[in-house]
């Protein structure tokens, strides 16, 4: 298995409300299925960690830019860590750039 040092993956998520929450974690294992019968058909999941996109508790977005930070301390409460390869769009998290206390559990998107 190899590993990576940074392999964030967000999904858009779908609330059933007008301000929709995308969803943020990170990659722990990819999963190839494939079924025998033929055609031949496989699929890939992505095991995941997710963050709690609860906003200002696990998540905030910059109204004016859309700058993305995520609280790393903060875990979705939900065991559904599972997605399609396709969902997922890949991101990049950096330590946020400030030397204040409050925010070193802070992760910039």
């Amino acid at each position: 298995m190899r590993s990576t040092s940074n392999s964030g993956v967000c999904i858009k998520g779908t609330n059933c409300s007008e301000t929709e929450s995308d969803y943020y974690g990170r990659l722990i294992e990819i999963l190839q299925l494939e079924y025998p019968r033929l055609p031949i058909k496989q699929t890939i999941l992505f095991k995941c960690n997710w963050f709690d996109p609860t906003v200002n508790v696990g998540m905030k977005v910059h109204k004016q830019y859309f700058l993305v930070d995520v609280n790393q301390k903060r875990k979705l409460s939900k065991d559904e860590p599972f997605i399609l390869a396709m969902q997922a769009a890949q991101v990049y998290y950096v330590p946020y750039p400030s030397l204040r206390k409050d925010k070193s559990n802070w992760l910039a998107v």
